[in-house]
């Protein structure tokens, strides 16, 4: 008995070293990426420094062209949009960066379904936590945010480095040695063009608000106006309108905030599919007619003493 249990510490306590020295290894190369979604997300909690980041989901990602802001303004620019992402992951990020340093701008972009309750079967929360989960050790932010999520994954995470990575290894070679585009300051630009007769969107399952996400909101509001940064709130375009969205009640939200919306979602200026890659996301093209109107209402709204080039 002594001998059995003499080997199963001997076996527990390899697990444990080789567990440790993989994963720290993992995570030295982790926080190189230069690549890929978890290379936005990795600046955005060490090192974001601009004058003016973006924030959303993928439709952020792919509609705010940081260039066209940074050339128009004057202003450094950044854009943690991150595909998959919805109101609870900027919230999360943006707490991280306060509690560094205060940018002077934050535009939120909002999906016009960002309030609904979640489809059960788009897992929104796991992998939220799962994209999260790398950064829970390193960021007191993080981690008290996602232990409200699922306090069980932090827990694992705690209890093995191997489970935070355990899903990016691959990636994280792959962006190591280069292969996979770009991003342009965070954006990442899509560069086909939807085919006309697509037919239009229906949203059927997501039709509850959530009270939660809209406290979130509501949040995310409170952080920017407590620490005196200018937030815009935007609606960027799709090509057909859904036939249900949480539109009305965002503009709601920044209304008991005195903000106005910038709601573009169903503006005739993109009405035509020349500018769009599919139904909720702009093209390259798209995007940077949009951020242009975007940064000369800017200048007209904030920046009057700048010149729109």
């Amino acid at each position: 008995m002594k001998k059995f249990f003499r080997n199963l510490f001997i076996l527990i306590f390899i697990i444990v070293i080789l567990d440790r020295g993989l994963g720290l290894v993992i995570k030295h190369f982790f926080y190189l990426e230069e690549r890929g979604d978890s290379s936005v997300t990795t600046y955005a909690l060490r090192n974001c420094k601009e004058d003016i980041l973006i924030f959303g989901s993928s439709r952020a990602n792919h509609h705010y062209v940081p260039q066209v802001f940074a050339d128009s303004l004057g202003m450094s620019v950044y854009n943690f949009g991150r595909d998959g992402m919805d109101i609870r992951y900027s919230d999360i990020i943006l707490k991280s960066v306060v509690s560094r340093y205060q940018p002077k701008i934050i535009i939120l972009d909002v999906n016009p379904y960002e309030l609904f309750k979640d489809d059960p079967k788009d897992h929104k929360i796991p992998i939220l936590v799962s994209a999260l989960l790398p950064y829970a050790s390193d960021f007191p932010e993080v981690r008290r945010e996602l232990k409200k999520l699922n306090s069980r994954e932090v827990l694992k995470s705690d209890i093995s480095m191997l489970y935070r990575y355990n899903s990016l290894p691959a990636s994280i070679l792959q962006h190591l040695l280069k292969i996979g585009p770009k991003l342009l300051n965070g954006y990442d630009p899509l560069y086909t063009t939807m085919k006309p007769g697509i037919p239009k969107p229906k949203v059927g399952v997501r039709v509850q608000i959530d009270p939660q996400k809209v406290e979130i909101l509501k949040n995310f509001i409170e952080i920017c106006q407590s620490n005196k940064i200018q937030l815009v709130i935007a609606i960027s375009p799709v090509r057909y309108p859904f036939q249900f969205d949480t539109v009305q009640l965002t503009k709601q939200i920044a209304s008991e905030f005195n903000l106005e919306v910038w709601d573009y979602y169903n503006s005739p200026t993109f009405n035509k599919t020349a500018y769009f890659a599919d139904i909720p996301h702009l093209n390259n093209e798209g995007a940077l007619y949009y951020s242009k109107l975007i940064a000369h209402r800017f200048k007209d709204t904030f920046i009057p003493n700048i010149r729109i080039r």
